[in-house]
């Protein structure tokens, strides 16, 4: 191939440089060629010496591309250097800019994870204030401030889901945690935000009512049998007794002497659910009240003795002659108030799960009071042996004197003050004791935590 031809083959294949690029190459090229024919090689077997000259420009390329690498590795290797110098001149400031970030980030974690785990606890308390409510509705027997509960209760649990969703678009979208599930809480969280304002409103509207229209709302309900849950106030009377066996399961009692009346009188209120049975055995009175939970689908009793303030029918009276013998007392009680007043009795216990003990101007000869919880009082009273056992609840104790006393407690403070006590044993788990202005001839005292101040 003559010189001419395989240049201008060369520059052909000389594809991606530049013209001047191009120029050069074949200027070097044709230099070449003329020294190869000055030293005796034809012209015709250029292309055996040198190669065709496709591979020629092909082994161009690969040269100009190693080189550009190796200039490019140099470069790198240039900047990673100063960046390291940079690095260790600057690392008191980096250092302090870099614990700077870390510690926003780790706080933005911290309040999307405190608000998360906020809304699921306010949406679990949920049950609690529910429950709560039923309570507070009950020892109240206010259907309004029951109510506003139940609202308050939903309106937490609506902020709680709505406090979960938000937390968990934040951590999805933001954080791209694709396991993130976000499904029923808004959902769940604007139902329950209705229902409780509806309820809200509802409440609201209940408050705002007129005497003449609650009076008008408990006659329309005492017309409708169905509706109203009726008593009837009961009065019966028993001779020679000197026992008396009480079993309750709701109501409050009330325990007094009197010298009005010569025979034991009881007085109690029953209906179709809710009675007192009675049983005569020797000279043993055994009374038991029920409570039969066969609830109606509506039952709308609580808003007549709501309007009429009237729970009479809560309360069962027991009335004992002054002149009689010093009688027993066996009170079992799973709910309910109990109040004794100006009793002389020989044994007189109470065993009750919930509830208040109010011990009044008595003459006992030996008390047994065991608790669940709910306080004890006890005062202006002469007792010859008083055992305390509670679990929970506080005890007071006022202007009584007491031979000999035992108080054993779970939790729960103990107030004895102005007392002429001659033996006292105080045991406690937890929960201070507090006696002041007492006369005393022996005191045990023993507490696991807690304060004793006398």
């Amino acid at each position: 191939m003559e010189k001419k031809k395989y240049l201008k083959e060369l520059k052909k294949c000389l594809k991606g440089f530049s013209g001047d690029e191009k120029n050069d190459i074949v200027n070097h090229y044709s230099e070449l060629i003329d020294d190869a024919i000055e030293n005796g090689y034809p012209e015709g077997k250029i292309e055996f010496v040198l190669g065709d000259p496709s591979s020629v420009a092909e082994k161009i390329k690969n040269d100009v591309t190693g080189e550009n690498k190796r200039k490019i590795s140099i470069k790198k290797q240039r900047l990673i250097n100063w960046f390291f110098y940079f690095s260790i001149i600057t690392i008191p400031l980096t250092l302090g800019l870099g614990a700077g970030a870390l510690a926003i980030v780790i706080s933005i974690l911290a309040v999307i994870l405190t608000f998360f785990i906020t809304g699921y606890a306010l949406a679990f308390s949920f049950v609690a204030i529910l429950l709560y409510s039923i309570i507070l509705g009950i020892q109240t027997q206010s259907i309004l401030i029951f109510t506003i509960s139940i609202s308050a209760s939903l309106l937490v649990l609506a902020i709680g889901l709505l406090m979960v969703y938000i937390s968990k678009i934040i951590i999805k979208y933001c954080f791209r945690v694709k396991r993130i599930k976000v499904k029923y809480e808004i959902k769940f969280s604007t139902l329950s935000g209705i229902l409780g304002i509806l309820i809200l409103v509802i409440s609201i509207f209940m408050g705002s009512l007129n005497e003449n229209n609650w009076n008008k709302l408990a006659t329309s309900i005492k017309t409708n049998k169905n509706l109203y849950e009726q008593y009837e106030k009961h009065e019966v009377t028993y001779d020679n007794i000197s026992i008396i066996d009480y079993k309750s399961s709701s109501k409050n009692l009330k325990i007094t002497e009197s010298d009005e009346v010569t025979s034991l009188k009881v007085i109690y209120y029953s209906s179709k659910s809710d009675n007192v049975n009675f049983i005569v055995d020797n000279n043993t009175l055994i009374m038991e009240q029920k409570y039969d939970y066969n609830f109606k689908l509506v039952d709308a009793s609580w808003i007549v003795y709501l309007i009429e303030n009237d729970f009479s029918h809560e309360m069962i009276e027991i009335i004992v002659p002054s002149n009689f013998n010093k009688i027993d007392c066996f009170i079992k009680s799973s709910s309910g108030n109990i109040e004794a007043t100006n009793l002389n009795v020989g044994n007189f216990q109470v065993k009750y799960s919930s509830g208040n003990v109010e011990i009044e101007n008595c003459d006992i000869n030996k008390s047994v009071i065991d608790s669940k919880s709910g306080n004890l009082l006890v005062g202006n009273s002469t007792i010859l042996s008083l055992d305390i056992v509670s679990h929970s609840g506080n005890t007071s104790l006022h202007e009584n004197t007491i031979d000999e006393i035992s108080i054993k407690m779970v939790s729960g403070n103990i107030n004895i003050k102005y007392c002429d006590i001659n033996f006292l044993t105080t045991d406690t788990t937890s929960g201070n004791t507090n006696i002041n202005s007492c006369k005393f001839n022996k005191v045990t005292s023993s507490t696991n935590s807690g304060n004793m101040d006398m």
